[in-house]
């Protein structure tokens, strides 16, 4: 009896049980259902520009002209057009039951049911009456026109004057907002799309210039056409507001989480420096040019100058936005940065000395921007901290900088101090290497200049690798300060080279140049163990690294028959191997750790695109690229197929790629929010009629799926507003 009971528990907990999992089961995918469904209703795809004549059988479609069987007609101050027509150009799939002469029309969202000669219409299950019944006119079918084109949420408006509707309805993508401005006929019209429909502002007879996006919002340089007048405007809804009269836009960048606004204030005559924190927009400093600028360790220097003609170096931090000069009298010419320093060269306001300046970023203070040398004949590529010392190549001289003084550098070699001319220098594994020219210098012990040494090798230009200079002191001979390298704090890395660009890739050293004996163009690669070299490099063209290889673009030589060609070449670690010869490259691109590339391969007499990450595969054999665009993850590649003679576009996503579209020529593509995109395109289909038209398209990376927007646009700019 007990084991009864408990089997009869057990039976009603398993049946509870398993009743529980129905209901949850049927929950869950009523969820996913209803998840599905309403997104399905949000990308509502249809975009619809029609307009109809009454009376005419020709009507617009998107721009393409098109043609009804019958001209729409009035009855009843309602106008009547064939219901296919219609119907389908609102996305609609048709059916039409002969037998009981009935429509069914149906879409993602909405199923309308007509019936001949009945007021009654079916809208979703939902019985509306119509002011007029659909009849059959000369064998056709007609329906009320403003009724199923409101069933589907399109807008209906009406020309009396004309005598024309014009229907327009918009697809509801979740993109965020888009704005695109078009120009034609000398009139322009900036149209904005946020997900829901199209407004368009009217600029008339004024040009967009120059815009940018920031917290939502978009700044504007308009100018009116013929005229010099052109102010910044900021969008304020389906406005344009007036900030500043007479001002022109000329650089934006972002900054302190504000956008800052450089530009010329056409009445007042000056530059003003301008910022907006993404609520307000204020004036920072009028009557201020900016010259060259950079944002170093959270603080931006400017080198400025007024209209009084006084030149400044000035500095803003991130606790106020009024600048702090650095130094007076000074202009910025050029500078290269570290992590550490800022290395400056540039011009007196008055006089002709160039001094060389470090700045650390430490702080606002004159003390933070230090003049190294009063006067310098440097180029600011060639001055490096090392081993907590300046070195520069002063006048074609190795140099340590100390007190305002260049301290030219000897290295100690057997029987001679020697010195170098000296073409460039790196830091690379905290080693110091100098590249020299031929020419070499030979000195005693009291730095008197000598002849070279009988014994001595020349060293014909090279590499120089310096490991250690703490123990180098200076010498003071005759007022005249001298450094001496040690034998053992240095080695001839490389020699008879003359070296024309050192650079460092992937953790590698590379040094291009030519061989001083032999005058062959070589390519030689460095770890910090072991030196690799390839001949015949005449030409670097390009270098770009991904995937931890380094990819270059050169002009080599052919041995065989002494021509040079166009190759590319791939180092792997020290490894250098040809990866495609005879191959002119025109673009390429990192895509996630894949070489995407195109060019003109002479042995097909074609243009290809390749990619190598894991293997090398040839991706389009016979495609003329003239769209390439990259967005993230995600590279966008239109141009034309040879082999068909298409217009195509397709995505590449690491090293593979995807035809997303046939007759197309993308002209510009925009990311917007999510997996979308806007493209602007030409249509190439040949059966279209809209070939050769621009078209304006919306891509879901999601479906994959296209949506045209509108044909027949002359886009001059797009704008996604972040």
């Amino acid at each position: 009896m007990v084991r009864e009971v408990a089997f009869e528990m057990s039976c009603e907990i398993n049946k509870r049980g398993f009743y529980l999992f129905k209901v949850l089961l049927f929950t869950y995918i009523f969820i996913v259902f209803f998840i599905i469904n309403q997104n399905k209703c949000f990308a509502d795809s249809s975009f619809v520009d029609l307009l109809f004549h009454i009376g005419s059988t020709q009507y617009t479609s998107q721009s393409e002209n098109k043609t009804v069987d019958l001209a729409p007609f009035i009855q009843h101050n309602t106008t009547l057009i064939p219901f296919r027509t219609i119907l389908e150009e609102l996305g609609y799939s048709v059916q039409w039951d002969k037998r009981s002469k009935t429509i069914t029309a149906s879409n993602e969202s909405t199923t309308i049911i007509l019936k001949i000669n009945s007021i009654y219409a079916e809208v979703n299950g939902e019985t509306r009456i119509l002011a007029v019944a659909p009849k059959i006119v000369s064998e056709r079918t007609v329906v009320p026109l403003r009724f199923v084109s409101e069933c589907s949420g399109a807008f209906v408006s009406w020309d009396e004057e004309e005598k024309t509707i014009h229907i327009t309805q918009y697809g509801k993508f979740d993109t965020g907002k888009v704005l695109y401005n078009e120009k034609k006929n000398n009139q322009n019209t900036l149209y904005t799309y946020d997900g829901n429909g199209i407004n368009s502002i009217s600029l008339e007879n004024k040009d967009i210039q120059n815009w940018y996006t920031f917290k939502g919002q978009v700044f504007l340089t308009v100018s009116e056409q013929g005229k010099e007048n052109k102010g910044l405007y900021l969008l304020r809804g389906n406005d344009l507001q007036l900030l500043l009269e007479h001002f022109e836009m000329k650089d934006s960048f972002e900054y302190n989480d504000n956008l800052v606004i450089l530009g010329y204030d056409r009445v007042k005559q000056y530059d003003i420096l301008c910022r907006f924190d993404g609520k307000s927009f204020y004036v920072v400093k009028d009557n201020f040019f900016v010259g060259k600028r950079f944002i170093f360790k959270d603080k931006m220097v400017i080198s400025k100058y007024d209209n009084n003609r006084r030149y400044s170096v000035v500095v803003i931090d991130k606790t106020s936005w009024e600048p702090t000069v650095l130094k007076d009298g000074f202009i910025i010419s050029d500078y290269a940065m570290d992590n550490n320093y800022v290395y400056i060269i540039g011009n007196e306001q008055e006089g002709i000395k160039k001094p060389l300046v470090i700045y650390d970023g430490n702080g606002v203070s004159s003390f933070s921007f230090k003049v190294v040398l009063d006067d310098a004949n440097v180029d600011i590529r060639k001055v490096v901290m090392f081993q907590g010392r300046l070195f520069a190549v002063v006048d074609g001289v190795l140099c340590i900088v100390d007190d305002k003084v260049p301290i030219k550098i000897f290295f100690q070699d057997i029987g001679a101090k020697v010195r170098y001319a000296a073409s460039f220098i790196q830091v690379f594994n905290n080693k110091l290497y100098l590249g020299t020219a031929p020419n070499a210098y030979f000195y005693n012990e009291d730095y008197v200049s000598i002849n070279k040494p009988g014994h001595f090798i020349e060293q014909k230009g090279g590499i120089v690798e310096i490991f250690n200079v703490a123990n180098s002191e200076i010498d003071i001979i005759n007022a005249n300060s001298y450094i001496t390298i040690n034998l053992g704090t240095y080695r001839k890395l490389i020699q008879k080279f003359e070296p024309m660009e050192i650079r460092i890739e992937e953790n590698i050293l590379m040094a291009w140049g030519k061989d001083s004996d032999t005058f062959d163009m070589i390519l030689y690669t460095y770890d910090g163990s072991t030196v690799n070299r390839m001949v015949d490099i005449v030409k670097i063209n390009n270098i770009i690294s991904a995937g931890g290889k380094t990819f270059l673009d050169v002009r080599d030589k052919n041995r065989l028959d002494g021509t040079e060609r166009n190759t590319i070449i791939i180092q792997d670690g020290l490894a250098i191997s040809n990866l495609v010869v005879g191959f002119e490259t025109k673009r390429w691109s990192d895509l996630n750790g894949s070489l995407i590339f195109t060019g003109y391969e002479s042995s097909g007499q074609r243009n290809k695109v390749y990619s190598l990450k894991s293997e090398f595969i040839e991706q389009l054999g016979n495609f003329d690229a003239d769209y390439w665009q990259k967005f993230g993850d995600n590279l966008f590649i239109s141009g034309l197929n040879k082999e068909n003679g298409s217009s195509q576009l397709y995505k590449f996503k690491d090293e593979n790629s995807l035809f997303l579209k046939d007759n197309i020529k993308v002209l510009n593509i925009i990311k917007a929010k999510g997996p979308y995109y806007f493209i602007d395109a030409v249509d190439k289909d040949p059966n279209s009629k809209t070939l050769e038209s621009r078209i304006l398209l919306i891509y879901d990376d999601v479906s994959r799926d296209f949506y045209r927007v509108k044909a027949g646009l002359q886009i001059t700019g797009m704008l996604y507003v972040q």
